[in-house]
């Protein structure tokens, strides 16, 4: 029974790698005809311009002479077949018996013709010459079985028995010469075909790790940039929508001007919540991480999934009870996993479908995995699929930061993200998380302030920030709530005032020229200002500084006036609870 795995597998026994049939042993001896058929040629051609010159033959010569022309013509023509692609593949070994059979017939015809135990001696060079060309093993033992018993039957024709015995030795020789020549060339093609696979293996994954990187690197970069924009675009919210604030105060509720301002700051809301899709995407936003259970998460969004799925969707919930718990921030993965719903949604706008939900334990890491059966990813899409702005649908079907911010929440929480698509079969697209096995962790409820005015009348705040907008509206927040408000551009500006004006609390941005907000805090600590401080930035917001002994609350720019205010008072609250 033949051996059913392929001879250039890994572990292939022997006699599967000297047996076994492959097309690249069948595409090598099929070029080898086109070089056989022409040496045979030049070969035949030879003796006939020696059997016309030489007349020793007696009257053998004519009929030797003419088989030699034959033979000589038959080459010629396979050549010419061969060049004109009129030969089939799965004529190989057929063609290679014929090939092997005329120079025999020639040999064994002058032979009995003449008696000249010369001419037996091309046998063993046609035995070694189809075991040179013959890569398939059967084909060449069928071939040699052939060549012995004609060869004997003639011989012991013409010769006597005993006479003829003589030269079964040299026969025997040259018939295992051949085997071992195809075998020394299956064996080197094995390797040689295993060398040119693992170099191939080799290049495409260097390629395809060259080409995640060059993919990672431009992500980074597009984040990079999305987040020097949204730094620079919430800055210029904050001033819009502050003093869209001051105006709404001044303003009479009943007025037209009332609901214009209205309207001008729910559009510079909608601008913030787009300027902090860029920072989740850029992997710089304020994240509130938590122990939860994935599958707590995902049952607890299951009612608002429901809702904005058309009838013709069925809704799928496969969780694993053993899938874990994860350390996120609860409100970002929900938005995460509500955008993967609705992109699935989109998908299978069409005709409707299936859209599963599951969870699982995957090694170290909890997996969550939503999958739809609409239409799949061509792989351009695929490769741009999670930059800011790529999108798919007609304009004004949608922004294209849905999945680029799930890629920015998924990789700022420390987990990995992947799509699997094919033509027919749709797309999943599956998050891993680490697992933890701390307990469960419940959101912290904060007292809300009722009345900022009596904790911040008369506190010293030392505003710090580089852009001159958004000190300025700082500042006049602060001051209606009769602040005295102390101010500086830089880090070292406002170093040089704590020296000579007291302060009761510092409110710093994060990202500023020279001395960073962080590294201000620190410098104030060190040279004995142990007021409590809040920072506040539009950039890297996420990073949580510890300020002598307590945490620095951070604020995400564009902020309203109440959640200023409400930081600052707690701040100085803090303060002075530590202080007593």
């Amino acid at each position: 029974m033949p051996p059913s795995k392929s001879a250039f597998a890994d572990g292939a026994s022997l006699a599967t790698r000297l047996w076994s049939a492959e097309p690249e042993f069948d595409e090598l001896a099929y070029r080898s005809l086109t070089p056989l058929s022409v040496g045979l040629a030049i070969i035949f051609s030879v003796f006939v311009a020696l059997g016309i010159i030489d007349d020793s033959a007696g009257e053998a010569r004519v009929p030797i002479v003419a088989t030699d022309a034959a033979s000589a013509v038959f080459y010629i023509g396979l050549h010419a077949a061969l060049s004109a692609g009129a030969v089939r593949r799965s004529m190989t070994y057929p063609l290679g018996l014929v090939i092997a059979g005329i120079p025999l017939a020639n040999a064994l015809l002058a032979f009995r013709l003449t008696g000249n135990p010369f001419f037996l001696s091309y046998l063993p060079m046609i035995a070694v010459g189809c075991g040179a060309f013959m890569l398939s093993l059967p084909w060449l033992l069928g071939t040699l079985a052939i060549m012995l018993v004609s060869a004997w039957i003639v011989a012991t024709d013409v010769l006597p028995f005993v006479t003829a015995a003589r030269y079964l030795p040299a026969l025997a020789g040259a018939f295992l010469i051949a085997i071992m020549v195809t075998i020394v060339r299956r064996l080197h093609v094995i390797d040689s075909h295993r060398a040119v696979l693992a170099a191939q293996t080799e290049i495409e994954e260097r390629k395809r790790v060259e080409g995640h990187l060059a993919h990672v690197q431009r992500l980074e970069s597009i984040g990079k940039l999305a987040s020097g924009i949204a730094h620079d675009f919430n800055n210029l919210l904050m001033v819009i929508i502050g003093y869209t604030d001051n105006l709404l105060d001044t303003t009479d509720r009943n007025s037209s001007l009332h609901e214009d301002l209205l309207e001008v700051r729910r559009a510079g809301e909608k601008a913030a919540a787009l300027a902090s899709k860029l920072l989740a995407f850029s992997r710089q936003q304020v994240m509130q991480p938590r122990v939860l259970d994935i599958n707590e998460l995902v049952g607890s969004t299951e009612s608002l999934i429901s809702r904005s799925l058309p009838a013709d969707v069925t809704l799928r919930l496969e969780l694993d009870p053993a899938a874990g718990r994860v350390r996120t921030d609860p409100l970002q993965m929900e938005q995460v996993l509500i955008n993967l719903v609705l992109n699935a949604r989109d998908a299978m706008a069409d005709g409707g479908g299936v859209l599963t939900i599951a969870t699982a334990a995957v090694a170290e890491s909890v997996e969550l995995r939503v999958t739809d059966t609409g239409c799949d990813m061509p792989p351009e899409v695929r490769e741009r699929v999670f930059e800011p702005f790529f999108t798919t649908k007609e304009p004004g079907g949608g922004t294209g930061l849905g999945l680029a911010m799930v890629y920015g929440i998924v990789t700022q929480s420390g987990g990995s993200i992947d799509i699997e698509t094919a033509p027919g079969a749709g797309t999943s697209i599956g998050i891993r998380l680490a697992r933890v096995d701390a307990p469960l962790q419940e959101t912290g409820v904060e007292a809300t302030v009722n009345d900022e005015r009596e904790p911040l009348r008369h506190a010293r705040v030392l505003v710090v920030d580089d852009d001159e907008g958004v000190r300025d509206i700082v500042i006049k927040t602060l001051e209606k709530k009769q602040c005295s408000v102390v101010s500086a551009a830089s880090g070292e500006e406002a170093l040089a005032l704590a020296e000579r004006e007291p302060f009761d609390i510092v409110l710093s941005d994060v990202v500023m020229p020279g001395m960073s907000g962080v590294d201000l805090v620190k410098a104030l600590q060190e040279r004995g200002h142990l007021q409590p401080a809040v920072l506040m930035s539009g950039h890297a917001a996420g990073k949580v500084v510890e300020a002598g002994g307590s945490t620095a609350p951070l604020l995400q720019k564009p902020f309203r006036a109440r959640e200023l205010l409400q930081s600052i008072t707690r701040a100085l609250a803090e303060g002075t609870k530590q202080q007593t």
